[in-house]
């Protein structure tokens, strides 16, 4: 899924439910790469996410990287 939303899995680990996905970018664009970690206690239906993002170029921030993502992201999930 994160490959049709033009992102690129750079590493994902099953054991520490982390995904890094990496989104290409140019000059004024800049690429962008984000990190998710979920966290939370063993046998109960709860949990956190983290998520970290860089962000390069001379246009657009860490936030339009989350909003890049997570959007399109929460669009398919939920």
């Amino acid at each position: 899924m994160v490959g049709d939303l033009g992102w690129t899995v750079v590493r994902q680990d099953d054991a520490a439910f982390e995904l890094t996905a990496k989104k290409p970018g140019n000059l004024l664009g800049g690429g962008a790469t984000v990190v998710f970690r979920v966290e939370g206690p063993a046998g109960l239906p709860s949990s956190q996410v983290n998520l970290t993002a860089e962000s390069s170029g001379l246009l657009g921030g860490a936030e339009d990287a989350v909003k890049a993502f997570t959007v399109p992201f929460t669009r398919r999930v939920c």
